[in-house]
């Protein structure tokens, strides 16, 4: 399962094209079971109509959400070259499970179903949410929800969060009091923060890091550590970065 492409479709640095599918394609990887979108903002939309069409993907799930972007219009025809219709797409609500992965749980804490309707919402608090659990050890991929949806969520799966592992929502913003809850309910022991290389996003995340790592979570950023690669085993997290990939960590 593939859960979003980074940027690409008209910008200079197609995610898709140059990254994503040499990184499968190397592992060997020429098809996938899933790709998930979580929502059509351009640095998660981007390369995924490249993947679609380097590589068979027999699902694709996502929020419902459309954008008049090149990026997202481009991802759309790319479903319908690859006859990905009724019955191979499918729309993700709270509640909703992934199922066919064996011993694998796979669980959609966001968007919920009343809020497709609602214009009060923003695009990034539609983001899917999932929850990937293995055994007793779990990965939460937060998407880009905000204080509305961090605020839903924590009220609708309180006990149902924690998770060894969490990809920081909007790529590891500044924490409000909320998303310091929610970081609390989740329990971490390992947090990666994804972002590019300017000035301002480095600079958005550092109180978050600060914040985290005072609370003896371990943190990885991809934009001074590499890609950061984990694992389940059902009881532990192993997890390491492109830059430290002969150092292991587990986690327990």
């Amino acid at each position: 399962m593939l859960i979003d492409g980074g940027t690409g479709g008209g910008d200079d640095w197609d995610s898709g094209r140059n990254t994503v599918l040499p990184f499968l394609r190397q592992k060997g990887i020429q098809a996938l079971d899933a790709v998930v979108l979580t929502h059509p903002d351009i640095d998660h939309v981007g390369g995924l109509a490249s993947v679609l069409g380097g590589l068979k993907v027999r699902y694709v799930f996502d929020n419902g959400a459309t954008s008049d972007t090149y990026a997202y219009r481009h991802f759309s025809r790319k479903l319908s070259e690859n006859r990905m219709g009724v019955g191979r797409r499918f729309i993700l609500r709270r509640g909703d499970s992934i199922e066919g992965a064996k011993g694998v749980g796979i669980f959609c804490l966001n968007p919920p179903a009343a809020w497709v309707k609602d214009p009060s919402v923003s695009v990034n608090d539609m983001s899917l949410a999932l929850k990937i659990g293995f055994g007793e050890s779990a990965m939460l991929f937060c998407g880009d929800i905000g204080e509305k949806a961090i605020s839903e969520v924590i009220f609708s799966s309180p006990t149902f969060l924690k998770s060894g592992l969490i990809m920081l929502p909007h790529h590891g913003e500044k924490l409000s009091p909320v998303s310091e809850a929610f970081i609390d309910s989740v329990r971490p022991v390992l947090a990666v923060i994804s972002q590019g290389r300017s000035a301002g996003e480095i600079s958005r995340s550092k109180d978050t890091q600060s914040l985290l790592s005072a609370k003896g979570i371990k943190v990885f950023r991809t934009n001074n550590g590499g890609s950061v690669f984990a694992s389940l085993d059902g009881k532990n997290i192993s997890a390491y970065n492109f830059k430290s990939k002969y150092n292991s960590d587990l986690f327990n």
